[in-house]
């Protein structure tokens, strides 16, 4: 989060971070983050969530997730 500005990022790496997307929404008060899988173009999908972490810190660059 970066302002009003939101965006998903991802890294097999953990040093390169790739912009999957970026949106902005209203500021509410009680911000809470998930994780979700889809299949937009089919019947069904299966993923694994590892290694997640979370570091409680600004990004300078809302586009390289740096």
């Amino acid at each position: 989060k970066l302002g009003a500005a939101f965006a998903f990022h991802y890294s097999t790496d953990r040093s390169y971070w790739q912009l999957v997307r970026y949106f902005a929404l209203d500021q509410p008060h009680d911000i809470r983050a998930g994780f979700l899988a889809q299949a937009p173009t089919g019947d069904a999908c299966t993923a694994t969530f590892s290694d997640v972490a979370y570091t409680a810190q600004a990004v300078q660059d809302i586009r390289s997730g740096v």
